[in-house]
């Protein structure tokens, strides 16, 4: 049996370790020829209420999540794209970044959360299956063995 693949990815990511997971798990479903991710990193403003960092934490933080990915890449065939957005609405930013992107599908590795955080939180996660016009490629988290 062949595997699926893609040729042309959005991979939202929050975190380098997100990135570092996220990139293992979609490497096996890239096409070999050229394949081309533009990887997004949402700097999520919320209205209301003070933010965790500032605007230029954040967004430093942003660089180095996506040099991340950069990095996992390095030496393939594969081009990788990096945007940082900012957005009130992650889910809706990301679905932007992907209509701007003109993107086969977008991938992501969810994050672990009980039934009822992720119930009660809104999980993005759950939103980007739900809500979407696009194809979503779900990876599964990578064994730490491997």
């Amino acid at each position: 049996m062949t595997r699926p693949t893609v040729d042309r990815v959005l991979l939202p990511v929050a975190t380098e370790d997100d990135a570092k997971r996220t990139c293992t798990a979609l490497r096996p479903h890239l096409s070999e020829d050229g394949a081309e991710i533009i990887a997004l990193y949402v700097v999520e403003r919320r209205a209301g209420g003070p933010a965790a960092a500032s605007i230029e934490q954040l967004e430093e933080h942003g660089r180095n999540t996506l040099a991340t990915v950069e990095e996992a890449f390095d030496g393939s065939t594969v081009t990788v794209e990096t945007e940082i957005r900012d957005g009130r609405d992650l889910v809706g930013t990301i679905f932007e970044a992907a209509k701007d992107g003109d993107v086969d599908c977008i991938a992501f590795v969810p994050r672990p959360k009980g039934r009822l955080v992720a119930l009660l939180s809104g999980d993005p996660g759950w939103k980007l299956i739900n809500e979407t016009r696009y194809p979503v490629l779900v990876l599964p988290r990578p064994l730490d063995r491997e």
